[in-house]
């Protein structure tokens, strides 16, 4: 390990002296290197190599700048595990020879450091009283008298605090505690929902054994939703539908999310060629770049869509101005209005790249994909979802989740118990005081009731029949009068 480290340095010299810049070691090397320190002082030379390499990275001929940058972090990373390798290694020698040292002590009969530690000399009671009664020089000493011209004469101002201290003391107060270092958040894998299953608790039962973890699920209707906790089991259940042939569907990892962003200001017939080399150049790998075509006129529009991974290098599209000798606007792309649809289900809220579903026409809802539709557009369309002459990715189909009914009003547990017991106190009341109840006359409309007042303020209702009349005294305020509509009384 010296001697490749000496070679590097002789290295790094020749290249200030001015000869061409060499090549970045290898990192094969580094890690062979690092593996061949035993103790401390062999990881103390590695950490040494390591912090020459940082120091001249700029020296090196690096083919791209995407290679540098992965060079630096696998360095930096090599330079910490070196700098936890030496202090563990040292800590392991210093407790071997202090337990050396304390065995020898044991030999010649000499208390070790950690029995005088625990050696408490006592303390009688009048070595106790001597410690903490004064002095008779301390107690027959008179206090100074102080002069009563100035009260304040006799405290001492101190300096002022330079800015040095003062930085010093913001230092010591910015030190960060145990308790307050953030644990990471981990996410987990997006669930995975499986379609007609006749025996759920079998399949639940069958996938735990496959992938060896205690998985949970829940039933939606037909469908078991399935909670994997790490990616090995995610990915091994997503093997195990395309083995089975299952009907699933799920959802994409966070981190394998695409970065889509729209290119504004270049020609129309600029090709595609020409950007992808540009992007390039600029350290930015797209995936896919295009032109995107009106729906109105068929026409291509001065507009370029470019998808890329989501890595640092490529989040740097943001801050490009110019392209192709063409001043820009890079812009994120518009999401779709609405829920997001299936391509293949034609179902809402994932999406076709994870869906195993049997495939529904968008135009004619029968059982296959909308690329194999032999339907002309002349022909009225069928919806899979509600049977309506519209296509399934109308937005105002009533299945549309954007068009349900919203959810009925919440209604307070306490006001609604208050309201149904006013109602069964009142109910009681009118029960056990029948006369107080209101009296309702319905008057029929091929007969004639006459209503007359009375000197006590009650009123005489007279109902003629055909045959004889009756007459009955009510109260005024007991009294309620419904009339015919085609009765006026």
């Amino acid at each position: 390990m010296p001697s490749d480290m000496d070679t590097s340095i002789e290295s790094e010299t020749n290249s200030r002296c001015g000869s061409p810049a060499p090549p970045p070691p290898r990192l094969e090397d580094i890690r062979k290197n690092f593996s061949k320190a035993h103790n401390s002082s062999e990881c103390m030379q590695f950490c040494v190599y390591l912090d020459n390499i940082i120091d001249n990275i700029d020296t090196y001929d690096f083919q791209t700048e995407t290679a540098k940058n992965q060079f630096c972090f696998h360095a930096y990373q090599f330079q910490e595990e070196a700098r936890s390798c030496y202090i563990s290694l040292k800590e392991d020698e210093f407790n071997a020879e202090k337990e050396c040292h304390d065995d020898l002590l044991k030999q010649w009969g000499r208390p070790t450091e950690k029995e005088l530690a625990e050696f408490v000399p006592v303390v009688t009671k009048k070595q106790k009283n001597k410690i903490h009664s004064p002095t008779k020089e301390y107690s027959s000493a008179k206090k100074p008298r102080t002069s009563c011209d100035n009260k304040f004469e006799a405290l001492t101002l101190e300096d002022p605090p330079t800015e040095q201290q003062d930085n010093e003391m913001e230092e010591d107060d910015v030190t960060p505690s145990r308790s307050s270092t953030p644990i990471p958040k981990v996410r987990p894998p997006p669930p995975i929902t499986i379609d007609d299953i006749a025996q759920p608790a079998q399949l639940l039962k069958k996938i735990q054994d496959l992938t060896e973890q205690k998985l949970t699920g829940r039933i939606k209707g037909r469908s078991l939703r399935l909670y994997p906790e790490t990616p090995a089991a995610y990915n091994r259940i997503r093997q195990l539908i395309d083995e089975e042939k299952l009907q699933s569907f799920t959802f994409q990892f966070p981190e394998e999310k695409e970065i889509k962003v729209v290119i504004r200001g270049m020609p129309s017939d600029m090709p595609i060629e020409d950007i992808t080399e540009e992007l390039e150049g600029f350290g930015i790998h797209p995936k896919e770049c295009k032109v995107l075509i009106s729906r109105k006129t068929g026409l291509p529009m001065p507009i370029f869509a470019v998808f890329l991974d989501k890595t640092p290098d490529n989040k740097n599209i943001y801050n490009l101005k110019e392209i192709c000798s063409m001043k820009i606007e890079v812009e994120p792309m518009r999401r779709k209005f609405g829920p997001a649809q299936c391509f293949r289900c034609q179902g809402f809220f994932h999406s076709s790249k994870y869906c195993t579903r049997n495939p529904k026409c968008v135009k004619c809802g029968k059982p296959h994909l909308t690329k194999d539709c032999t339907k002309m557009q002349s022909e009225e369309p069928t919806c899979c979802h509600c049977q309506g002459k519209h296509p399934a990715n109308y937005i105002g189909c009533p299945n549309n989740p954007l068009n349900r009914p919203p959810p009925p009003p919440k209604v307070n547990f306490w006001q609604e118990r208050a309201r149904k017991k006013k109602e069964m106190l009142e109910a009681a009341k009118a029960k056990s005081n029948p006369e107080a109840q209101p009296v309702v006359f319905t008057p029929h409309p091929n007969q004639a009731d006459d209503l007359v007042p009375t000197t006590s303020g009650a009123i005489l209702v007279i109902r003629k029949q055909s045959a004889s009349s009756d007459a009955i005294l009510v109260p005024r305020k007991f009294i309620q009068v419904t009339c015919h509509p085609s009765k006026t009384i």
